[in-house]
């Protein structure tokens, strides 16, 4: 419950920030979101920007949305990820997948995989680390990062994290891919370099299609969708469609599914998808 003492915040503040999200990006804010909106946004509007209701913030939003309209963005969207959630897709990726690739190419050695609401980073770089634990030197690895939050790209491209993130990861894995942290640092680990240089960061919207030049192999879109109502998920999985190679796979997250979505894959392990059309 919001405290008597703290900023107005009403049911009809709640519908129009819920009505701009939709707008803006497509996130679908459901009610029961209510207190985690107030809870993500009191301190930007009462502290960051001195304002005295919920009600002068919609004001701010609506009048100058090229001012604010990011920092709201930012606030509300959920980056909670850390490496290597639920592995079982990068042992798929490792065993099943990326050997597969290899052998099918033909010679063509470049693996392009699509890391979509990357966060923070953990994901693309766990994919990256899983790839070189497979691939071979003549191999070309491509990951393409994207998240709407331009605050959590930045801290991704940064590759430096608490020391507790990595603390389950086995200590032959950690050592192939991080560097310690020392002295002042010394609670800190470092994405080695050679992981690094194969993921590239930039800001995306979902919701906007992208022509690339080159199709995926392989698409990470994990506990993202479950914040789209069903029509703009199916836009979504278009466009991973048609961004993605022939037989390229999309790999979404524990509580998602294509079903009533899009017939254009068929399931083939634990929330995996190939393209079949």
């Amino acid at each position: 419950m919001i405290k008597p003492h703290e900023i107005p915040y009403t049911q009809a503040n709640f519908n129009e920030l819920q009505q701009l999200a939709n707008e803006h990006i497509g996130l679908a804010l459901t009610d029961h979101k209510y207190s985690m909106v107030y809870n993500r946004l009191v301190k930007r509007v009462r502290d960051e920007l001195g304002l005295a209701s919920f009600a002068e913030y919609i004001h701010l939003l609506k009048t100058k949305p090229e001012q604010e309209m990011a920092a709201f963005i930012n606030s509300i969207t959920t980056n909670v990820t850390f490496f290597f959630r639920e592995n079982h897709h990068f042992i798929f990726l490792k065993q099943v997948e990326l050997p597969r690739i290899l052998r099918d190419k033909s010679g063509k050695n470049k693996i392009r995989i699509w890391s979509a609401g990357c966060s923070t980073g953990e994901e693309p770089y766990s994919i990256a680390i899983a790839a070189q634990e497979v691939l071979t030197e003549n191999s070309t690895l491509e990951i393409i990062a994207t998240d709407i939050d331009s605050q959590v790209l930045s801290l991704a491209n940064k590759a430096i994290y608490p020391k507790a993130q990595v603390e389950k990861i086995d200590i032959k894995r950690l050592k192939f891919a991080f560097l310690q942290g020392t002295g002042k640092n010394a609670d800190l680990v470092k994405v080695k370099p050679f992981i690094k240089k194969h993921v590239r960061f930039m800001r995306h919207n979902l919701l906007e299609s992208r022509n690339h030049p080159e199709k995926f192999d392989i698409i990470f879109c994990r506990n993202v969708l479950i914040y789209f109502d069903q029509e703009k998920k199916r836009a979504i999985v278009e466009n991973f469609a048609d961004s993605l190679t022939s037989d390229g796979i999309l790999i979404l997250g524990h509580s998602e599914s294509l079903y009533g979505v899009n017939d254009r894959f068929k399931h083939i392990d634990t929330t995996i998808y190939r393209k079949v059309k």
